[in-house]
């Protein structure tokens, strides 16, 4: 023991640091991801349309048919990300894979956010402060599935460390790699090189470094190609695009433009926890505006003028909530950073005790229920799930006593420990602690679609299809999932589809029924129990919504409901499968 104690001492208490946050960030997304990655059928929403079609590189057969090729072609997909699929595929499903993603990309951006927090303070609880505010919203950190986003935090914070080590020349190496991964984040990084080079005087050490990076960058996409994206005065024709559709661009207040996802900050009651509290520190402590480095603004300051250069491009930058990424690690940075020298500004004041729970108390409030571009929740919603969550309240100022019993510290150490961890579980509980999933159903259905030709494309539900291609790896006519607008040539495959087999499961005609045989080689159809009203899935899908609420005014009701005994495959319950070259001969 006294062995280890003596081999413990003589490590840098530097890097046992690191190492343990490492550790704490793997733990943390272990437990954020633990039903993904060790339950058979849960799957993070969008896995259903990211990766289901990568189990290709395991079987040529699998998803031969023209709507995935069209997706494929789509520029949806990075090219690196899809090499490290097709490389790995040899030894793992692509699936599993990316559920493994988050894992290593986690950890790996703690570390980072770590070193570049003590690259700007030695107060020794600052880094980790800052290290689990980022890790606290887990609804926000996008890490979830190992889709193209989750590398969107590793770019900008790899290319902001070696900013501000000075290693110019191997940041500007970031953004033409990150090109391959997430090119909205390879953009965020170059902005962040360029404007930091810029300051009171250009700086040619970093301007040419950022020169010859965006070069590269745009070279590089040249050759990979990117996505072919609808421009908004097309757009604005289709109501896909307006209130009450998947993607509502047009039609909302400015201020619920900027809360939605997509064309928003979305920062859900986390996030907004997060923004407030920096702002705060920023009012409390101007002095923060000095102690964090230009880099760091630099990277907020990018992210926001991309994020209003897609707006004004619409959609010619892509969507622009993905801008709005760079500012999670801005806002822990400048927690961290100016968190000590606040406190030790209040701890002069006599009231300070009471301020150090009352100021995260009311930065948790103002953020859950006042911030214009957050959720703002109800007074008694934020009571609710206060309550709810007890055991995170009791760990914030265990944790606090832990810090404090090492530190031994003054009033403005009790005082900064104490309010950041209060800071830091209310935004854990607001993030919820667990990664968004989905269950994907395996019964009899699933086991007997699994069992037809691997070349056969499934017709049926498209919401109800959403799981099939990822469950039972087969080809389908349309899904919900698979319904994403944005490259305009796949919009143009996409959206007849959708209309088509929206027209034949909810029509009262059986003609429809050819078309799906004739234009999209459909085999086989799926038909469930009879909707009498407008299922929620349904719901915000416009103009689906509008088309299926008329089919169910319909006295005759949907033809597939119709359909009887004949042709019919299979059969259980409510759920029947049909021969559509029988049903159409065809």
């Amino acid at each position: 023991m006294n062995g280890l104690r003596g081999r413990l001492a003589a490590v840098p208490r530097t890097l046992l640091e690191e190492v343990a946050i490492v550790v704490v960030a793997a733990a943390v997304t272990l437990h954020a991801e633990w039903g993904l990655l060790f339950d058979g059928n849960l799957y993070q929403p969008d896995a259903l349309f990211q990766e289901y079609w990568m189990r290709q590189f395991n079987d040529p057969k699998l998803f031969t048919d023209q709507l995935t090729t069209d997706l494929r072609a789509s520029g949806y997909f990075p090219a690196g990300l899809e090499l490290v699929h097709r490389a790995a595929a040899h030894i793992v499903d692509p699936v599993t894979v990316a559920a493994w993603i988050p894992v290593v990309l986690v950890p790996l951006c703690a570390w980072l956010l770590f070193r570049c927090i003590r690259l700007h303070t030695t107060w020794a609880p600052a880094a980790w402060l800052g290290c689990l505010l980022f890790l606290a919203p887990i609804d926000i950190l996008r890490f979830s599935g190992g889709h193209s986003r989750a590398f969107a935090q590793p770019i900008f914070l790899v290319a902001l460390y070696l900013a501000l080590r000075g290693r110019h020349r191997l940041a500007a190496l970031v953004p033409p790699v990150g090109v391959l991964f997430y090119p909205p984040a390879a953009l965020g990084a170059l902005a962040m090189i360029g404007l930091s080079a810029l300051g009171r005087r250009p700086d040619r050490e970093r301007l040419l470094p950022a020169g010859a990076s965006a070069a590269a960058s745009a070279a590089i996409a040249l050759v990979v190609g990117s996505s072919d994206l609808i421009s908004k005065s097309e757009a604005l024709r289709y109501p896909d695009f307006w209130v009450g559709s998947q993607f509502p661009f047009f039609g909302h207040s400015l201020q619920n433009t900027l809360t939605l996802n997509y064309s928003g900050f979305n920062l859900a009651v986390s996030g907004s926890i997060l923004a407030v509290c920096a702002l705060a520190v920023i009012a409390l402590s101007p002095s923060v505006v000095r102690l964090v480095r230009r880099e760091v603004w630099a990277l907020g300051a990018g992210g926001l003028i991309l994020f209003g250069l897609a707006h004004a491009t619409l959609f010619r930058l892509y969507l622009p909530n993905r801008y709005t990424y760079a500012l999670l690690p801005v806002y822990c940075l400048v927690i961290a950073v100016g968190w000590q020298p606040l406190w030790a500004r209040a701890a002069r004041l006599r009231l300070w005790p009471l301020l150090a729970v009352a100021m995260p108390i009311a930065v948790v409030v103002v953020a859950s229920t006042v911030f214009p571009i957050g959720r703002r929740e109800s007074i008694s919603d934020v009571v609710d799930w206060t309550r709810d969550s007890g055991l995170w309240l009791l760990a914030a100022p265990a944790g606090a006593a832990v810090v404090l019993a090492v530190l031994r510290p003054r009033a403005a150490v009790v005082a900064a420990v104490v309010s950041g961890s209060l800071v830091i579980a209310g935004a854990a509980v607001a993030g919820g602690g667990m990664s968004a999933e989905g269950t994907c159903p395996t019964g009899r259905l699933v086991k007997k679609l699994s069992t037809l030709p691997p070349d056969a494309v499934i017709a049926g539900d498209p919401q109800r299809m959403n799981c099939i291609p990822i469950t039972t790896r087969h080809a389908v006519v349309m899904s919900q999932k698979l319904y994403q607008p944005l490259a305009e040539p796949y919009f143009r495959t996409i959206r007849p589809r959708m209309l088509d087999m929206v027209r034949a499961y909810w029509g009262p005609s059986p003609d429809a029924l050819v078309t799906l045989r004739r234009r999209y080689d459909a085999r086989y159809l799926v038909v469930g129990k009879r909707n009498r009203t407008m299922p929620e899935a349904w719901e915000r899908k416009q103009p689906f919504t509008d088309m299926i609420a008329e089919y169910l005014r319909d006295p005759a009701g949907p033809a597939v409901q119709r359909l009887g005994d004949r042709c019919l495959v299979w059969q259980h319950g409510y759920d029947r499968i049909y021969d559509l070259p029988c049903l159409t001969g065809v």
